[in-house]
């Protein structure tokens, strides 16, 4: 993968967790992260951006895996194929049913009271997928040293708050971890994009050298 490529994927991971943050805490704030008022126009709209963020950091993680890929690839390829489960299970499928499916309904008066039982399955997959696949890529930073250690830092961390909030806890607990998940991947993503100079340095090789190796 060659260096444009890399500054592209980085910048993908960075657009898409600067959005996906303004859109947990826009959520949190408007009570549409625990499903209220489905017709909000600032929940629909939301939760499309959410998607699009989603895309984006979709677009960007396999940025993410070729730069780790040479060191640690069993830990960044489970860590990437597990993440972006998630994404697809939370931002995309769930994104939609939020923009579409659900405010259609609503305005029918045909709102479902809980989602079907047939979902259940995915919502605990993706959040296990979610889970592992940020401690697996949390290690796999730390163990390359590619990027600084608070990114990977930040990913286990986030791994590990969202597997406490298994326990009854409040809502607000899972934003935390997402924001910390979002965090450690826009660190990421400005390192591979290279901006801005003064991201904290890493011990070893940069990530642009290593792709292009």
């Amino acid at each position: 993968m060659n260096g444009r490529l890399c500054r592209l994927g980085g910048a993908a991971l960075v657009g898409g967790s600067v959005l996906l943050g303004a859109v947990e805490v826009v959520l949190r704030l408007t009570g549409g992260a625990d499903g209220d008022d489905p017709t909000n126009p600032v929940n629909i709209a939301a939760h499309g951006v959410g998607m699009l963020a989603g895309l984006l950091l979709i677009v960007g993680l396999p940025t993410l895996v070729a730069a780790l890929g040479t060191r640690a690839p069993a830990l960044s390829v489970a860590g990437f194929v597990l993440l972006t489960a998630s994404i697809l299970v939370y931002e995309i499928a769930i994104g939609l049913l939020d923009t579409v499916v659900l405010p259609y309904l609503t305005a029918n008066h045909l709102n479902p009271s809980q989602p079907p039982a047939a979902m259940f399955p995915f919502f605990m997959g993706g959040g296990f997928a979610q889970i592992i696949g940020n401690l697996l890529l949390g290690i796999a930073i730390l163990r390359t040293g590619l990027f600084s250690r608070i990114s990977g830092i930040l990913l286990i961390a986030a791994g590990v708050i969202l597997l406490i909030t298994l326990a009854p806890l409040p809502e607000w607990v899972d934003t935390i971890s997402a924001l910390a998940m979002l965090s450690g991947l826009g660190l990421v993503g400005a390192k591979l994009a290279g901006i801005p100079a003064g991201w904290p340095a890493t011990r070893r090789a940069s990530p642009a050298a290593s792709l292009s190796a």
